[in-house]
């Protein structure tokens, strides 16, 4: 019974000193801090001040999630995840890839996510407006839309939903298009099929183009009131 006492004693005494031991924050701490990632946006000695102050603990009482959730309050950052290994905290980040702006406030990514656009959001990308509760539907048709104008060399500078539903948009060589309300899809088809043969070396001449015919396409040129 006493060897079972002091066995059992000795027992409970070494489970304390361990729980004592990780408890410690000296335990294992960290010397080394290391961001993976590749950045056009992201300052890795900003990210290193941030991070730094945050490593007071060693490898078992460290908080991982506090220092998650301010690195992601920078709207550049896609996701993060941190890795640790003894003597060194490991955090992998993955920056936005915006393609496009939604309205005023927001970029879109190249995973079709929204984000609040920072201050430094680069100029020149595709704009996408219309209403707030609409984004998924202008985002969809810009893509099936985007995809069938690289049939003629020809890419969406903006695209518009307004109110009424109705489409229009502005092509990267600066003519203005109405799409309308119906058809979006077979309408840029004829549109596609029209290019070629009205549009093609006349591109400085032309104003707009309106889709919205069952056959054909009207083209207004600037020294013409309109040609069909």
């Amino acid at each position: 019974m006493m060897a079972v006492g002091l066995m059992l004693g000795l027992i409970l005494t070494s489970a304390f000193w361990l729980w004592q031991t990780l408890r410690n924050p000296q335990t294992l701490p960290f010397h080394q801090l290391r961001i993976n990632g590749q950045f056009q946006h992201i300052k890795t000695q900003q990210l290193r001040r941030l991070i730094q102050p945050q490593i007071h603990n060693g490898f078992f009482t460290i908080q991982l999630e506090p220092i998650k959730q301010s690195i992601m309050a920078n709207p550049w950052i896609e996701n993060v995840a941190i890795r640790r290994v003894p003597g060194t905290l490991i955090v992998n980040i993955r920056e936005q890839q915006p393609v496009a702006r939604w309205n005023d406030h927001y970029l879109i990514n190249d995973k079709g996510q929204f984000f609040p656009a920072p201050n430094d959001a680069p100029p020149g990308l595709p704009s996408l407006r219309g209403p707030e509760d609409n984004q998924a539907l202008v985002l969809e048709n810009y893509k099936q839309i985007n995809h069938l104008l690289n049939q003629i060399h020809l890419q969406i500078k903006e695209i518009k939903l307004d109110e009424r539903q109705s489409w229009q948009m502005m092509l990267n060589n600066d003519i203005n298009v109405t799409i309308g309300r119906d058809d979006i899809l077979p309408r840029i088809q004829r549109l596609i099929h029209w290019y070629p043969q009205i549009i093609n070396d006349r591109v400085d001449e032309i104003i707009h183009i309106d889709l919205r015919y069952t056959t054909n396409i009207a083209v207004q040129f600037k020294n013409l009131k309109r040609s069909d």
